[in-house]
């Protein structure tokens, strides 16, 4: 009679082959665990890392803004220091010197314009930029040889443009001899002046009676040192217009004989302030 043993090895490949795939299964599902909690962990830290470096960034701006407000503050305070110290020095620094330079244009200009007199001709332009000049620079109460009134300059410069052949003025210096109250312009000219029969009319009439010294003063030029003076208002506007002249001077300069001198100054129609003297000849 036979005995039957049991089969270890068979039983052990039957238990194996009924695990295994259980076992495989497991396996697999450890492995998709591992992954997912891989990529879990990856999430979380990259979370992490985002809120670490947000966290990083606030604190650089509330760094940076800071600094800005703290640089804000300070240059707030060194511009208020500068406009301290701009301040100190404009009270350290003198005010500019006035140099007086519009007046001398004006006086200087009025030589020009006029050098050799006044244009009589309205429909010249000469004639209205010379007007203009006078209008625009002399006060309508122009205190000239003791008149008030831009006319009387008006009339002086009509007449001695009528009285004289030849007429040149030639400006030799002006400057500021005073500025206060008023600014006054001195100049230094001489008057080239031409006679002709009809300067003796009006200047020397009593000599038309003396031919022979007619004749020695016609064509003769005669050179008339003069000092004028600009008074200034505060607008710069020419309100007072002073002249002297040396008529004797200039007289025995011409003439040369005392006599002849005498003769001529003793009725001169042209005052020492070079006012031309219109006397009516009406009875």
């Amino acid at each position: 009679m036979m005995v039957h043993r049991p089969n270890f090895a068979m039983e052990a490949a039957i238990v194996y082959t009924i695990k295994t795939p259980q076992v495989v299964i497991d396996m697999d599902m450890a492995k998709r665990a591992a992954a997912i909690r891989k990529v879990l962990m990856k999430k979380a830290t990259r979370r992490n890392q985002s809120k670490i470096n947000q966290r990083r960034y606030r604190a650089q701006q509330k760094c940076t803004t800071d600094l800005l407000n703290q640089t804000v503050i300070q240059l707030r305070t060194d511009v208020a220091r500068m406009e301290g110290r701009l301040e100190m020095m404009k009270l350290a620094i003198p005010p500019p010197l006035r140099t007086f330079e519009p007046e001398c244009n004006v006086a200087n200009e009025y030589f020009r314009m006029f050098v050799y007199g006044y244009n009589l001709d309205p429909e010249c332009a000469q004639h209205t930029t010379q007007f203009d000049f006078l209008n625009s620079t002399m006060s309508p109460d122009l205190v000239i040889m003791g008149n008030i009134g831009l006319d009387k300059l008006l009339q002086q410069w009509v007449l001695y443009v009528n009285t004289f052949e030849a007429f040149h003025m030639e400006l030799h210096q002006a400057h500021v001899v005073s500025f206060s109250p008023n600014v006054v312009v001195h100049a230094q000219t001489t008057l080239h002046l031409r006679i002709s029969r009809k300067s003796i009319q009006l200047l020397f009439p009593h000599l038309l009676n003396n031919e022979p010294l007619t004749q020695k003063l016609i064509g003769r030029v005669l050179h008339l040192y003069s000092q004028q003076h600009f008074i200034f208002d505060h607008h710069g506007i020419v309100q007072e217009l002073g002249t002297f002249v040396n008529t004797t001077l200039a007289l025995v300069n011409l003439l040369g004989k005392l006599d002849d001198v005498l003769a001529v100054i003793g009725d001169f129609h042209l005052g020492e302030n070079a006012e031309i003297v219109v006397v009516s000849t009406d009875d």
